[in-house]
């Protein structure tokens, strides 16, 4: 059996905290947010997946100071400005083994190397969300590229959030070619920032490229018309793919000529409790490590930082993203 606390009760741990309904290990959860309305939304959530086969006690809390002194994983699901200091305090008070950050990991170079320094001494075996790794449509695809051979990757459509899910989009080439070897530009990104939907936070428009020591290449578009569907092209030397992520479907030629499939992807509310057991029985899950994760999020946050302060920023100038 396995005790988890969730820190975040917002849009996205709201969403966790329904995925840990789907856990067959977890019976005790504590979920903890200042905000009371966040948690009044969180247990409203919860009250619509929760089953009655299974017997998961859920503690809604206001502070850190109301937590147990013992858990068997902490996911950290605040806003990226808050994170470290969530990281700091628990680690210095409460015992736990495994850890999963939500994304956009931090928006200071310097919270990395803290954060890793540490995860290393606590022993914490840590994960970052970037749940693209447990999509079957994406192993069945990684599959198909098991040579580790390049492929060509592009993602264009309206308003996607470049700045919060550019990671996912980077952490999916690198799982499906094995090269974490990305060398980004931002150098065709639209000049300037634009106002984020997250109050006080920016977002990018434009593309960001970025190519690997394999070959590979890959293109982020996001233009400013909010109609526009995400349509993700990939090809690799015997295969292409192009995926409507919105629509659910996708178009396939393995070299059979091409065919058009309905593709299903889970939503966050299906996969945390996936991950979790998964942590728990094998000490590991398909998430990216921290360590993996961390040096492509330092990458694209240093492109972000660029464009935004050019060469007038360090690794203490925060960049609005989350």
């Amino acid at each position: 059996m396995s005790n988890v606390l969730l820190v975040g009760a917002g849009q996205i741990g709201s969403r966790h905290l329904q995925g840990l309904s789907k856990s067959k290990l977890v019976t005790q959860i504590d979920v903890v947010d200042p905000s009371q309305e966040s948690l009044v939304i969180a247990q409203e959530r919860w009250e619509q997946v929760k089953r009655n086969d299974k017997d998961i006690s859920v503690r809604y809390l206001g502070d850190l100071s109301e937590v147990n002194a013992e858990y068997d994983t902490v996911l950290i699901a605040t806003c990226s400005k808050y994170r470290l200091g969530v990281l700091v305090e628990l680690a210095t008070k409460v015992s736990f083994k495994n850890l999963i950050l939500e994304k956009f990991l931090f928006p200071k170079l310097s919270d990395y190397l803290e954060a890793e320094k540490l995860i290393q001494e606590k022993g914490i075996r840590a994960w970052v969300n970037c749940p693209n790794r447990m999509m079957p449509i994406y192993k069945r695809i990684k599959n198909l590229n098991k040579s580790g051979g390049r492929l060509f990757y592009s993602v264009q459509g309206g308003s996607f959030g470049m700045a919060c899910n550019a990671i996912h989009y980077l952490d999916l080439i690198s799982y499906l070619t094995g090269d974490d070897s990305l060398e980004l530009s931002g150098a065709l990104l639209e000049k300037g920032e634009a106002a984020s939907k997250r109050e006080n936070y920016v977002e990018y428009y434009g593309s960001l490229v970025g190519s690997s020591k394999n070959g590979s290449q890959i293109i982020l578009s996001s233009m400013k018309q909010d109609d526009l569907s995400v349509v993700h092209s990939i090809t690799g030397e015997a295969f292409q793919a192009n995926l409507d992520e919105i629509h659910g479907f996708i178009r396939f030629n393995d070299g059979s000529g091409w065919k058009e499939e309905q593709i299903g992807l889970s939503y966050q509310s299906e996969l945390t409790g996936i991950a979790v057991d998964e942590i728990c029985m094998k000490g590991s899950c398909d998430l990216p490590l921290f360590a993996e994760s961390s040096q492509l999020h330092q990458k694209i946050l240093t492109v972000f930082l660029k464009h935004s302060f050019g060469e007038d920023f360090n690794e203490e100038t925060v960049c609005a993203i989350t």
